[in-house]
């Protein structure tokens, strides 16, 4: 039947193909093990990312809650400071009259130039500066001098001059305010994101 030398061959190819399938099978063995590391591994990692990711959201939150609270107590301070400028503001200018009569209207006589000038000086560029009258009440001492022409008089009285001065006063104190506040929000606003 079979002969001496075709046993040993086949002895040998099982022989082979054993330790191919020995080799085959422990390559997968090890493939497996891997696989299972690398996948609990990938796990452990995404359940830290996730874990990190729900912290930051939650201290973030926190952040949040707490700068809509200081921004909802700058703005009250904000408001009520604003509402005490504008009183101050309509009780100086209720009082006007008290200082500034009739009769202080009557005489203190206001001119077209100090209406331009205060224009101008308030922004609106376009209305030119008008040459300095001088000194109008004053005599001339020097013969020969024609004495300059008295300023006209404008439409403007000095209680107008004193109320006008009032508003610009409250506007000025009110942005002032404004510029506070924001700079009060500011630093809440980082106090609140630096806090851990």
């Amino acid at each position: 039947m079979f002969t001496e030398l075709q046993i040993k061959s086949a002895i040998r190819v099982v022989s082979l193909l054993a330790v191919i399938g020995f080799v085959v099978g422990l390559g997968l063995f090890i493939n497996a093990k891997i696989d299972t590391a690398y996948q609990k591994g990938l796990k452990d990692k995404q359940s830290e990312w996730t874990a990190a990711s729900l912290r930051e959201a939650n201290r973030q939150l926190g952040i949040e809650a707490k700068q809509a609270e200081a921004t909802t107590t700058v703005v009250t301070k904000y408001v009520d400071r604003v509402k005490i400028v504008r009183v101050k503001a309509d009780t100086i200018v209720k009082e006007v009259p008290l200082y500034v009569t009739q009769a202080d209207d009557e005489h203190c006589l206001v001119p077209d130039s100090f209406g331009m000038l205060w224009n101008k000086a308030n922004g609106s560029a376009e209305i030119p500066v008008p040459e300095s009258a001088g000194d109008a009440d004053a005599p001339s001492n020097r013969p020969g001098l024609v004495q300059a022409e008295a300023p006209r008089a404008s439409d403007i009285t000095l209680s107008d001059v004193a109320r006008q001065h009032i508003a610009e006063s409250e506007y000025t104190l009110t942005l002032e305010q404004q510029v506070i506040g924001l700079q009060e929000w500011i630093r809440s606003m980082q106090k609140e994101a630096n806090t851990p």
